[in-house]
């Protein structure tokens, strides 16, 4: 198995909320096979720029995003996991570029947007055989590049 873990899967993973169990279940069945929860840099990368947005929507509108206070637990939690259950997986850019040119083609037909490509771009340049995401065009894509998607039915 070799598989691949989207932003919306660490976001549901490390966040009580919609599908926060769906994305633990799945997180210890991909931690019991491989011994570890693959973690690419382009996912941390948007997970951290996530938190923050979140503290800056709670800012200018109380009922959205995060407490600052909130965000920056939940940014401990998950830098504590990386080393530990989450094992960084880099990525070579060029490779995923090289790759995601190539499925920004289907882009008029299907309306991908670059981080739907970057993710199945990026699990595709590592050989991933399964892409853990609760996003549906990332999952659709991933589908079309040949990749399992287990958290489909899930998918918003």
């Amino acid at each position: 198995m070799k598989a691949y873990c989207d932003t919306s899967f660490f976001r549901r993973r490390m966040m009580p909320g919609k599908f926060h169990a769906e994305a633990s279940a799945a997180g210890l069945a991909i931690e019991g096979e491989l011994g570890f929860i693959p973690l690419s840099s382009l996912a941390r990368f948007e997970f951290v720029q996530g938190l923050r947005f979140d503290v800056w929507l709670h800012r200018a509108d109380k009922s959205k995003g995060l407490p600052a206070a909130v965000a920056d637990s939940v940014l401990n939690l998950f830098l504590a996991e990386v080393g530990g259950s989450f094992h960084l997986t880099l990525l070579d850019y060029e490779v995923v570029f090289a790759q995601a040119e190539l499925l920004s083609r289907q882009t008029p037909v299907q309306g991908y947007r670059a981080p739907d490509i970057l993710h199945v771009a990026a699990a595709a340049s590592l050989g991933a055989e399964d892409f853990y995401s609760f996003d549906r065009k990332q999952s659709e894509l991933a589908n079309s590049q040949g990749m399992k998607t287990p958290l489909f039915v899930f998918a918003a």
